[in-house]
């Protein structure tokens, strides 16, 4: 099967506080079906485990053209490229009875369940999968430049036992509802959001806390997460992780207002 069409309803469960599909909402109902098709092509995560294999996703983008309202029927329809040897795209459109109103795609990679390193993608389909290499729309992936000489506003978010899924880390659309959060309702419809791109560069786990900062641009809002430590350490490891040659700038709090602590600032 190149393609898996299912038929949605938006409910209220998945309405944010105008009665309209929730931003978040997009990014599970892409996932939800795009793991109903891996399991009917062969390479669910019960298959992989066989392989001691799993599926990650390391980039999301969505292009929102409108936001169906509450007991308004649509569809789901996700697809595969053909995958390439260490990645593989896959593609998603939302229809409803006037055309599409949302595309999005993302960008899996599979590791070794043991050592963390990525294995080749090629080969794991059964033999004689047919894909479909349609695109539905082919904008490369933003290159962030962690830019953040003027945020605005910095948060702290830990992370729950609701946010974290089967891998036993957070799920990748719970950091999206981590950062709506964040914002106010008056926010959300001031930025009347039609794109959003997320980059996942590590896991984190229940009791991690994140910070999570904002900075108003010409284009929206450019978001960066920063762990800290169960006393409100900044995690040096991690920091290092995300700055690039190109970084000019990390701003942290030197005293956290809520549990005092003082952040060693020269290390």
């Amino acid at each position: 099967m190149k393609i898996l069409t299912k038929q949605k309803k938006v409910l209220m469960s998945g309405c944010d506080h105008t009665a309209r599909l929730s931003i978040p909402e997009f990014f599970a109902g892409f996932i939800d079906v795009a793991t109903e098709h891996g399991d009917l092509m062969g390479v669910s995560s019960v298959d992989l485990a066989k392989l001691d294999l799993f599926w990650v996703v390391t980039k999301s983008k969505i292009k929102i053209l409108r936001r169906p309202e509450m007991m308004q029927d649509y569809s789901i329809s996700t697809w595969p490229n053909t995958p390439e040897i260490l990645r593989s795209i896959r593609f998603c459109t939302f229809i409803d009875n006037t055309g599409v109103f949302a595309q999005a795609k993302t960008e899996w990679i599979m590791l070794k369940k043991q050592t963390f390193k990525p294995s080749k993608t090629t080969g794991i389909y059964p033999i004689g999968t047919d894909f479909c290499d349609n695109v539905a729309f082919d904008e490369p992936w933003v290159k962030f430049d962690n830019d953040f000489n003027d945020f605005d506003k910095e948060f702290s978010y830990k992370v729950k036992s609701t946010d974290i899924d089967f891998s036993n880390h957070m799920n990748n659309v719970n950091y999206i509802r981590a950062l709506f959060s964040c914002l106010t309702t008056e926010q959300i419809e001031k930025a009347d959001i039609k794109e959003l791109e997320i980059h996942y560069k590590s896991q984190c786990f229940e009791g991690d806390n994140l910070k999570i900062r904002f900075k108003m641009t010409k284009e929206g809002f450019t978001v960066d997460f920063m762990k800290v430590d169960s006393e409100g350490f900044v995690d040096l490891e991690h920091l290092k992780s995300i700055v690039r040659e190109d970084t000019t700038f990390v701003g942290c709090m030197l005293a956290n207002n809520e549990i005092g602590t003082i952040e060693p600032i020269k290390e």
